[in-house]
């Protein structure tokens, strides 16, 4: 298992006990909100930090991504809006 998968279920297990959650309850959440991949690849900033920090961080990506579901995470801290596709007219 990679130093970065260690990191990520630690990760989980931590923030789900500083949420008296389950760890599934959470995996699932950071899942329906399409947060889990951003969330693993935070590995170098979250491990070297506090883990605090990486609760707080994670506590505004959660708060950011319930308040606009149709923006995605593109980039590491940095929210973009999904572009809806044009409608074609239809000719009659």
């Amino acid at each position: 298992m990679s130093p970065e998968m260690e990191f990520f279920i630690f990760l989980i297990e931590q923030y789900a006990a500083y949420k008296k959650r389950s760890a599934d309850e959470v995996l699932s959440e950071w899942d329906s909100l399409g947060i889990s991949s951003h969330i693993f690849e935070m590995y170098e900033m979250y491990h070297t930090e506090r883990i605090e920090n990486a609760y707080d961080d994670i506590d505004r990506i959660v708060r950011e991504r319930k308040a606009s579901p149709s923006r995605i995470l593109c980039k590491p801290q940095e929210w973009c809006k999904i572009k809806k596709p044009k409608r074609r007219k239809t000719q009659w």
